[in-house]
């Protein structure tokens, strides 16, 4: 039953500890503003008896009056209405404890927190946890706070502006950032806004916005505009352009950044940027500045979209390739392979019939031990002292390889997205030995929808994909069996031909393909079980309730003692016990939930007749299998001339095959 119950959780997208080590989400509502509207109540005791249990475990909570004020779901969504917050927290958190050096310090214990929201919205109201919130808060009108008067960041107070969202959508107000404290240049991560004086401060996240400008001096110069561009350093933040800019044209260092050279840039979309780059001083970059021949600056926080960078620097080139999302000098990397034995000299010949001769790198997972001799794609390098660089995976329209090894040409060709030594390949196809017939090599051909027949030796290795084989057994491809180029593939099978074929995604076989009736198992049953599924689902819910208990109570036991284990702490290795069983409970009430919101369904195994001649299908299930078969055989004087228990016998679809024959035999 414990296994039922952790395997529907994985079913439904819920992981036990995922709910654990959630962050909550934050109220920015500015402190000024809070002490106006916050109203809290009387605090209140949430433990009672005459000897008070211990400091961690005395908890109180308090309340705020209702007020005006909004919810942001970690979705992005938000929520506007009446709300109340609600405030817990412990004895030990108003306790202070002195360490071994004599140095006052908080009680290791002690917990004080925003516990949650209230929110009242259209006559209905519900509670929403921090845990599943970005932001709360309260409304006000930018009159009702000054921020940072005395700035000399100007940006830290309202100024005329716009704002455009990750959406698109464009808004123009007034508009006062918060920076980050103790970044050598601002980065800013909280955006108030408002639209005008009149209605309430919208407040934003920097991962909300694609840009914002702001004018210092609306009087003097209102056409002066200052940008700020997003900055992605763990988080993302908004910077101001001109500033950074600066600092990287003069110093770049400072913030931890080099000046890369100015060249030209293609992206994986093989769209072209001319411009300056600053790489990031660490060892392996991962992320850069580029700074456009029109002065605007980006940063990329990933390089997964850059193809390759050439920069030149004091009159040295540079060749730069994205190489596992890390950016790769090409020298370096070419020295890399190399000092690996990862490069080999040899040619790569295209599908096109055009070919790649000198130095080919090897390209494997060196993170796998198990897999690091796997070959998942290969590095083509030209000559030179600058050595541009082509990378190619399994999946580029490569037919094989020829490269040296240890003084031997060996040929390599693409096999479910690694590549491998043709004779391995071959070898492996050639010796497969199975009790499915058809996953062993067998005479056939593949027609494909162009009406082209290719014939040769084909090998089902599962319902994914297919082999095969030229007759001098020379040559080997691999299809897929949603090809789209394929309309069907035979295999004999002893005196047997069998057919396959794709519909609906999934790969289905034709019975009596060649006859005037054929039919196959409907991969898309349309016939519910309607009663089995009810109970399914009643059984399945019945299942989770009943284990939900006992898994908690022995996951948290689990969880205590390997905490104490690693601790010491008794107090701590019951919270967080006790913690893993309520999170364990409430993963299995969402289970419930989705199988109230998302019943299971169950389908009746139907199988399709096709009347080759005519095009007409005939589908066949339990509850109608007498009606069809019965009309379709009628006419048949073969079955005409059975008698009552051998006609019966052919009337249910589980005799399906034995009835599509005597039909074939009548016509």
């Amino acid at each position: 039953m414990k296994k039922f119950i952790l395997s529907a959780i994985v079913v439904f997208g819920f992981s036990i500890t995922s709910l654990q080590g959630q962050t909550r989400g934050r109220d920015y509502t500015p402190a000024v503003v809070q002490s106006k509207y916050y109203k809290w109540g009387g605090q209140k005791k949430e433990w009672s008896g005459i000897i008070p249990p211990p400091v961690e475990r005395r908890w109180y909570s308090k309340y705020t009056s209702a007020m005006p004020g909004y919810v942001v779901l970690k979705s992005g969504e938000k929520i506007k209405g009446s709300i109340v917050i609600r405030k817990r927290w412990n004895e030990a958190s108003k306790i202070k404890v002195v360490d071994e050096k004599g140095t006052k310090r908080p009680h290791p214990d002690g917990v004080s927190v925003i516990e949650d929201v209230q929110v009242n919205s259209n006559g209905s109201s519900k509670t929403y946890r921090t845990l599943d919130l970005r932001m709360w808060g309260c409304d006000f009108k930018k009159s009702e706070w000054s921020p940072k008067k005395k700035s000399k960041i100007p940006a830290q107070t309202f100024n005329r502006g716009k704002i455009t969202l990750t959406s698109g959508d464009e808004f123009e107000g007034f508009i006062c950032l918060t920076p980050i404290p103790k970044s050598d240049l601002p980065q800013y991560d909280v955006i108030y806004f408002a639209k005008n004086e009149s209605e309430p401060v919208d407040i934003y996240l920097a991962w909300q916005l694609d840009e914002l400008y702001q004018n210092f001096k609306p009087k003097k110069s209102p056409e002066i505009m200052v940008n700020y561009v997003p900055y992605i350093s763990g988080r993302k933040y908004m910077i101001q352009e001109t500033e950074w800019i600066e600092q990287l044209l003069s110093a770049p260092k400072k913030i931890d950044y080099r000046e890369s050279g100015t060249g030209e840039m293609t992206l994986k979309s093989k769209e072209v940027l001319k411009g300056m780059f600053f790489f990031a001083k660490d060892r392996y970059v991962r992320e850069f500045f580029y700074l456009s021949d029109e002065n605007r600056l980006v940063h990329f926080s990933s390089i997964a979209s850059v193809a390759k960078i050439v920069s030149t620097l004091d009159g040295k080139t540079e060749h730069y390739f994205e190489i596992d999302n890390i950016l790769e000098n090409s020298k370096d990397f070419l020295a890399k392979l190399e000092k690996k034995d990862n490069l080999l000299e040899g040619t790569i010949f295209m599908l096109d019939g055009s070919k790649l001769e000198g130095r080919i790198g090897l390209r494997r997972n060196e993170n796998l031990v198990k897999s690091y001799r796997t070959i998942f794609g290969y590095y083509y390098f030209t000559d030179g002292d600058e050595p541009e660089m082509t990378e190619f995976t399994a999946d580029d329209p490569i037919d094989y390889v020829f490269a040296m090894v240890d003084g031997v040409v060996m040929k390599y060709v693409s096999d479910g997205g690694i590549y491998v030594k043709f004779s391995e390949l071959l070898e492996n196809i050639t010796s497969k030995e199975s009790k499915d017939p058809t996953k062993v090599l067998q005479p056939g051909f593949i027609r494909f929808k162009d009406e082209v027949k290719k014939s040769g030796f084909i090998l089902q290795a599962n319902k994914s994909f297919y082999y095969w084989v030229s007759l001098d057994k020379k040559e080997i491809e691999r299809y897929r069996t949603n090809d789209p180029s394929v309309n069907y593939i035979v295999q004999q099978v002893g005196e047997e031909r069998r057919k396959f074929t794709e519909k609906d995604g999934k790969w289905i076989e034709i019975f009596q393909p060649y006859e005037t009736y054929c039919y196959y198992r409907n991969p898309s049953p349309t016939h519910k079980k309607a009663i089995a599924s009810a109970l399914t689902n009643v059984a399945l819910k019945q299942i989770t309730k009943a284990a939900q208990a006992q898994l908690a109570d022995e996951g948290a036991q689990a969880v205590a003692q390997a905490n104490y284990n690693s601790s010491g702490n008794a107090v701590k290795s019951a919270q967080a016990g006790a913690q893993f069983s309520n999170d364990t409970k409430e993963a299995a009430d969402q289970i419930i939930q989705q199988l109230d919101d998302n019943p299971l369904e169950l389908y009746y195994l139907e199988w399709v007749i096709v009347n080759r001649k005519t095009g007409k299908e005939f589908i066949v299930f339990q509850k109608n299998d007498v009606e069809i078969l019965s009309v379709m055989l009628q006419t048949c004087s073969t079955y005409m001339s059975m008698d009552d228990k051998e006609q019966k016998k052919l009337l249910s679809y589980k005799n399906i095959d034995e009835a599509v024959r005597v039909l074939n035999s009548c016509d």
